[in-house]
């Protein structure tokens, strides 16, 4: 950490202050080092041998941390965004983080982002938007497991304080976690003290962000006035905060881990669709918060969780997913693409096509029995009028169910007896020749078009639901 030369000037050229002063550094930088390594040990955050990605700024934070991925001999490369917001400054910080990569032989990659990006609606949200995705990218590209950041315990501490000013649940109360996914956080455990000790005790050059004085932003006001008032109110604050965090990180493992368990009991997968069974909750006190627990993955609210206990029917939606209560349960997928009429003719056997999220084909078959499974339908090929047209469903429907012995009922109707949810009636395919509907897929054939001891001829409907929707 420091050489041969350093520590003879200390002893022959310095004075005893010199001398103590440069072991208590030395001290110090240990004392960091072996913290770091222990924090990531105990929180599992780097795969032995993993490639790391650094996200790095030029601020004493991501600079502190480089050194220290440095100092412990870990494989890292050096990712550094350039927002383009503070003019040459911004330039500066750029070629400050590159010449930094050059001299200690470390792989640099800078993503520039078109200021123009920013120019509208959050920055802060649109820029973290750009860094995390470009991050990703660039962790895919060069097989890096983790990405880490330089977020230490002040900035999980302001967090915390502006979560709650927002309005937050357990999970806003933990704040920043030391891993989510393959982001990792080496530093969370160090304090904004311990950092600039450890600049000043090792002599760690960093780029200062002008912006970090202005309180244009709310976690700028948080850490210039409402914290310090805080300790100022109580010298106790920082270190409670500090525990307050822990306490609610340990509560919230807790309690994850007993819902989890209750998940299994109440969630299935069925059809690429996630089912939440509510007559498991119906009964219970805090029906809707339970449901609010297990769905709220999917960007579901706790008003639209006490709807669908209420009401228990309609359609709801959230960013990503949509879900339907249908017969005391909750159905959940991605939200599926806007489902348009759709019109396929074939004119001959064989065939083969994608409809919507049904896979369908038909050719002539000699054997009833042959290879014979759940997803086919045998017709009798020599009452079909060719062509064939293949389609989405359509008020007024009318077929001859088999089994039903020619009496004629509504496709609409015949759908709602069968019980079958709004998801599974969207996946509904026609399929009709010149005179009638001759199957309604993935149901069942119509009467007139059942293979009976007279068929010579055997088409052979083959169909499959790809569900592209699933979760």
């Amino acid at each position: 950490m420091y050489d041969t030369t350093t520590v003879i000037r200390c002893i022959f050229v310095g004075s005893g202050q010199d001398i103590f002063s440069w072991f208590h550094r030395l001290k110090n930088a240990k004392v960091m080092l072996n913290k770091f390594l222990s924090y990531i040990e105990d929180k599992k955050l780097i795969l032995p041998g993993s490639v790391t990605l650094l996200s790095v700024s030029g601020g004493k934070d991501s600079m502190v941390l480089t050194d220290l991925m440095l100092k412990a001999g870990m494989p890292i490369m050096v990712g550094h965004i350039n927002h383009h917001l503070r003019g040459a400054e911004s330039e500066e910080d750029a070629l400050f983080i590159k010449n930094y990569c050059l001299e200690h032989d470390l792989p640099y990659h800078q993503y520039d982002i078109d200021p123009y990006l920013l120019s509208t609606g959050n920055l802060q949200n649109k820029a973290r938007l750009i860094r995390y995705n470009q991050l990703q990218k660039w962790a895919t590209e060069y097989g890096c497991r983790q990405i880490a950041t330089a977020h230490h315990l002040d900035d999980r501490i302001e967090t915390f304080l502006m979560n709650i000013m927002r309005g937050t649940g357990m999970n806003g109360m933990t704040s920043i976690l030391p891993r989510y996914e393959n982001i990792i956080r080496p530093l969370l455990w160090a304090t904004t003290d311990e950092i600039m000790r450890y600049v000043r005790d090792n002599s760690i050059l960093y780029r200062e962000d002008s912006s970090n004085a202005s309180d244009k932003y709310l976690r700028n006001q948080v850490r210039h006035h409402i914290l310090p008032a805080m300790i100022q109110a109580d010298n106790r604050s920082y270190a409670g905060l500090r525990q307050t965090i822990r306490n609610m990180e340990s509560t919230v493992t807790v309690f994850d881990y007993l819902m989890e368990n209750f998940r299994h009991t109440v969630v299935s997968d069925s059809a690429g669709k996630k089912v939440v069974d509510l007559s498991h909750l119906l009964n219970q006190p805090f029906a809707s918060d339970v449901l609010y627990q297990i769905i709220r993955i999917y960007g579901f609210n706790l008003l639209q969780c006490a709807d669908m206990i209420q009401s228990q029917q309609g359609r709801y939606y959230s960013n990503s997913h949509e879900a339907i209560v249908h017969q005391q349960k909750v159905l959940i997928r991605v939200i599926a693409a806007e489902h348009e009429s759709v019109i396929h003719i074939m004119d001959a056997m064989p065939f083969e096509l994608q409809s919507g999220d049904i896979h369908i084909s038909m050719e002539v078959s000699q054997d009833v029995e042959q290879n014979f499974d759940n997803n086919q339908f045998f017709l009798d090929a020599d009452v079909i009028s060719w062509p064939i047209t293949i389609r989405s469903r359509k008020p007024g429907d009318v077929f001859e169910p088999y089994g039903m012995h020619g009496k004629k009922q509504k496709v609409k109707k015949y759908l709602t007896n069968r019980k079958l949810s709004p998801f599974e009636k969207e996946n509904i395919r026609i399929v009709e020749d010149k005179k009638r509907i001759l199957a309604v897929l993935p149901c069942t054939i119509a009467n007139a078009v059942q293979v009976t001891s007279e068929s010579e001829n055997i088409a052979v409907i083959h169909f499959k639901i790809d569900n592209k929707n699933a979760i």
